[in-house]
């Protein structure tokens, strides 16, 4: 299969945001030892945690469901998490502890992995191989999966633009077209202090939106968030590089300050240094996500939307041109025969409804969004009040609501406040929001005047030739051109080498590496069949044979007990029986990096001061990867302790790059990556369009 990838330079490393110097007058992050308690315990009586998401509704999720299902667990390492450009939050930083107890110790995939029955033994060693099923088993190599239907078709993964490593010319090429008319709006801002107080000077920033993107220009600063891929693009075009990140990781990153600095959302009142606080609202208006209903006042009056909480200061204004909305159409007149031939107008509903009907732009008509960003209720409840919008034309409509989605990515509104916004009948004239955050303890005011706007020509906008940039920590990048070179196959590597390895190492007399390696095929292709059909891989076949010629050979009977204590205590023991094959570049040292690293990430969540410090998980797994890029679980458990470390950034740069590569993507732990990002849509929807 051709693939459209253009050859990759070396990968640019950049520092993340917490990395770098704070610049003049911002305030300094929140004191961490303020929010050192985990969820847990904090929960709701029946063990879930209540939030909302940004639709209002609630969002029952496990304590634990803010760290994915894993099959190691990994360590709590204080990683900060950045915040993005726009957004206001008490301090750039998600304390370690603070998002609920990570399991100690859960199954590796040694425990799920694989070798079925099978393999003749020699004769001196018949006994021996009349249990070594059972054995095998024991040690974690044998699985008890359904065996897939097809198992030697080969991933034919096509590659798509969610691969972090793509250029911006590929990733263009990659994404789906973009069609429909798009529009160019110019907008003044201005930022003033409670008591109007001028801060700065009034900025222009431009906006850019088509049916499916939102190009967002600030200064030098150019943003893309890409509703038809859910990426956020960042532009340096003065380095011509850029960053690809994706929706479900920013929202994760947002969920992991949100819980941490608030205590899973049961602080009243967000530290931010000695003798200094603010509210938790506005920690929630800048992550987008909150635990209870705000009680806001909301009111429409001769279009103008207003949002109030309490006596304090109007929290967003919104004005709408009312003298381009249509008026409700007057009712058809009695039945006559000219009345007969008359045309009955649409209700809003059905001028919804209609926008099913894709329009033919060659005719010059403008174009209309997707139906579902529109099918919201024209009439909208919120806090006790009604919200009656004017009848509107659809496709504005439309537009205004995209326009909405894109506020809560680039604007620090509360969830309850954007939601007013709902089913508004066109994108305001102008806005104007108060917000307190790290930078304006006191509260600041901005307004942004609409001062043009008009259509442009269809087509996604992003520069070509823009290198990806990584970004931390350096590891990344070396991964990500790994991965970027086995995208480029047409298909996953079969296992024939695989297979030949263990026979090879078996005839040798070094069942030890033999056995290794027959553990690393799991981490490719995943648990084994059943007992009784390990015939569909070869190397599950062989395992039971590695088994039984490997009885009495010390160096076997080391390895085979770690692996057989793997989900215990035993972490030092194991790590002792890996060491001897870290430094090995073949299928054994890949094998010994994952049985040490998940090892390392286990002993560390029970004893942080334990595993010894000339050990890195995160290196061991990044080698593990480049020495067999086909192997999927290895991506899961490098993103998952990137997960677990508070760097979310990372973490799924690392899944979408296992995801691109043939062979990887199909693995099953790397496949249930797609059940994280689909609670993380529950959670949050009005960060993504509809599906």
């Amino acid at each position: 299969m051709n693939r459209v990838l253009p050859i990759l330079s070396a990968l640019a490393i950049a520092l993340p945001a917490w990395a770098q110097d704070a610049a003049d007058g911002t305030a300094e992050p929140a004191a961490t030892d303020t929010a050192t308690e985990t969820a847990a315990g904090q929960d709701d009586a029946d063990g879930m945690l209540s939030l909302r998401g940004d639709d209002g509704d609630e969002v029952q999720i496990p304590p634990d469901a803010t760290d994915e299902p894993e099959d190691r667990a990994t360590p709590e390492a204080a990683t900060n998490a950045d915040t993005g450009a726009d957004e206001d939050v008490a301090g750039d930083t998600a304390p370690a502890s603070a998002t609920g107890d990570e399991e100690p110790v859960a199954d590796t995939a040694a425990n799920d992995a694989a070798a079925g029955e099978g393999g003749a033994s020699e004769a001196d060693n018949a006994e021996a191989s009349s249990g070594a099923e059972t054995d095998a088993a024991e040690a974690g190599i044998a699985g008890n999966s359904t065996p897939q239907e097809e198992e030697s078709a080969e991933s034919d993964v096509a590659l798509t633009s969610s691969a972090p490593f793509l250029s911006s010319t590929a990733y263009a090429e990659l994404r789906p077209e973009s069609r429909g008319e798009a529009i160019e709006l110019i907008w003044d801002v201005e930022t003033f202090t409670p008591d109007g107080q001028r801060i700065g000077e009034a900025e222009q920033r431009t906006l850019i939106m088509a049916p499916d993107y939102v190009r967002y220009e600030r200064g030098n600063s150019v943003e893309i968030f890409d509703f038809a891929t859910d990426r956020h693009l960042e532009l340096d075009l003065d380095a011509g590089t850029f960053t690809n990140t994706a929706f479900a990781a920013e929202v994760r990153r947002r969920l992991d300050t949100y819980l941490g600095l608030s205590q899973a959302g049961q602080l009243d009142q967000i530290p931010l240094g000695p003798g200094r606080s603010f509210e938790r609202f506005w920690l929630e208006a800048a992550m987008g996500i909150r635990r209870e209903p705000a009680d806001l006042q909301t009111a429409l009056t001769d279009g103008e939307l207003t949002v109030e909480r309490g006596d304090g200061p109007p929290l967003l204004t919104a004005q709408f041109d009312v003298s381009a909305v249509p008026e409700t159409p007057e009712p058809a007149p009695e039945e006559t025969e000219a009345a007969e031939t008359t045309e009955t107008p649409m209700s809003a509903e059905d001028a919804i409804a209609a926008m099913a009907t894709p329009i033919d732009l060659s005719a010059g008509e403008s174009v209309v969004f997707d139906p579902s960003q529109a099918a919201v209720p024209i009439s909208l409840n919120r806090a006790g009040a009604t919200i009656d919008w004017p009848e509107a034309a659809p496709e504005q409509q439309a537009q205004a609501e995209l326009f909405r989605r894109w506020m809560r990515h680039a604007l620090p509104l509360h969830p309850d406040v954007l939601a007013a916004l709902r089913g508004a009948p066109a994108i305001p004239a102008r806005f104007t929001f108060f917000v307190v955050s790290p930078d304006s303890p006191d509260g600041r005011r901005e307004f942004w005047t609409l001062e043009r706007s008009g259509t442009v020509p269809p087509g996604f906008r992003l520069e070509p030739e823009l290198d990806a940039l990584a970004g931390s920590p350096e590891l990344l990048g070396n991964l990500l051109s790994f991965a970027a070179s086995a995208a480029m196959a047409d298909a996953a590597p079969d296992d024939t080498a695989i297979v030949e390895a263990i026979a090879g190492f078996r005839e040798a007399g070094d069942p030890a590496r033999a056995f290794l390696v027959a553990f690393h095929e799991t981490s490719r292709n995943g648990r084994c069949p059943p007992p009784g059909q390990s015939e569909r891989r070869a190397a599950c076949a062989e395992a039971n044979s590695v088994v039984a010629s490997g009885l009495g050979n010390p160096a076997f009977e080391t390895v085979f007990g770690a692996v057989n204590d793997i989900g215990g205590d035993s972490s030092a023991s194991i790590l002792e029986a890996m060491t001897p094959y870290l430094d090995e570049e073949g299928y054994a040292g890949a094998a010994a990096r994952t049985i040490a690293a998940n090892e390392l990430m286990a002993w560390a969540a029970r004893d942080p001061e334990g595993p010894p410090a000339e050990f890195d998980p995160f290196a061991l797994l990044a080698e593990a990867i480049a020495i067999d890029p086909s192997a999927g679980a290895n991506y899961r458990y490098l993103g998952n302790a990137f997960l677990n470390s508070r760097n979310p950034i990372a973490a799924w740069a690392v899944y979408d790059a296992g995801r691109a590569v043939p062979g990887a993507a199909d693995n099953e732990l790397l496949a249930d990556v797609a059940i994280l990002e689909d609670r993380l849509r529950v959670l949050a929807p009005d960060f993504f369009l509809p599906r």
